[in-house]
């Protein structure tokens, strides 16, 4: 089963329930409430759930305002870490309420004002579509900056995540692929946080537009993702890229679907990713190409 992400809604629809008749009109029997298209309005979710039978798959961290404060679950600072424990904590009990089992939380991003300012220049320089040797430079320093200081944030993350299931032990949650180069994941990174949390309930939420920006922008090959943490995968976000844009419906852009299905577990929960700008046609040949390509 493929479920749909609200990202392809926008801003058209107000409400989680509207949300939800909307993706039973289309034939889809999940859900997954995204972050890029935050919902403040859930009063009418669980009637609509009821009423179509569409499931709350997951539920993206953020989701309820985008802002993101889960971002801040790795940060070195005590005060921001614990803010993101307890934002977290409250979509945890959006997803209890709502009978969905699965959270996917960010890792964040190794900081410091200089790495933040070279990662802003580098996106700037990606928008003017500078040539590859310009870029090169900018993506290096940003690399191995963020190696040197990945080790603190693995810690904080770890910690933030014993604090999450010490006082809700029986949510599902997944690291998601991070979108950014100087992200605190890796995927030998991801391993080590899923060996440290071993006997928790905390998968890997894999994102194949994010993984092939970021392998573009000089960060592991895709299928190092996939291939590394298969066997702790929950599930898969499925979406294409165009140079440097995610979002673009499965089979329009570069992304290797067929190799994504040879590391996806059979288990993996599918969520079709698709920006509000594609129409009704393209989502739903995108999630033909993904039933051609087993997935």
């Amino acid at each position: 089963m493929v479920c749909l992400s609200t990202v392809w809604f926008g801003a058209r629809l107000r409400s989680a329930g509207e949300q939800v008749r909307s993706s039973a009109a289309l034939g889809f029997e999940g859900l997954e409430l995204s972050r890029e298209s935050p919902i403040r309005d859930f009063e009418d979710l669980a009637p609509a759930l009821r009423e179509t039978g569409v499931r709350l798959s997951a539920i993206q961290a953020g989701c309820r305002d985008g802002e993101g404060a889960e971002a801040d679950l790795s940060s070195t600072n005590d005060d921001r870490r614990s803010a993101a424990v307890e934002d977290l904590l409250g979509h945890v009990s959006l997803a209890v309420s709502a009978g969905c089992s699965l959270v996917t939380i960010p890792g964040g991003v190794v900081g410091g004002p200089h790495l933040q300012d070279r990662a802003r220049r580098l996106h700037g320089l990606l928008e003017r579509r500078q040539p590859p040797e310009t870029l090169k430079e900018v993506k290096e320093e940003i690399l191995l900056e963020a190696a040197r200081d990945r080790e603190r944030h693995l810690d904080r993350l770890c910690r933030s995540l014993h604090a999450i299931f010490a006082r809700a032990p029986s949510i599902r949650l997944a690291l998601e692929t991070p979108a950014d180069p100087h992200g605190v994941l890796t995927p030998e990174a991801g391993r080590m946080v899923l060996d440290d949390l071993r006997g928790r309930l905390l998968g890997y939420a894999h994102d194949t537009g994010r993984a092939e920006i970021l392998a573009s922008l000089g960060g592991p090959p895709a299928a190092d993702w996939g291939e590394r943490l298969a066997d702790r995968m929950a599930a898969v976000r499925l979406h294409d890229v165009v140079e440097f844009q995610g979002g673009y419906p499965p089979g329009t852009g570069r992304v290797d679907f067929s190799l994504v299905a040879s590391y996806t577990p059979r288990q993996a929960l599918r969520i079709l990713v698709t920006d509000a700008r594609f129409g009704r046609e393209d989502l739903l040949e995108g999630r033909l190409f993904l039933r051609k390509h087993r997935l």
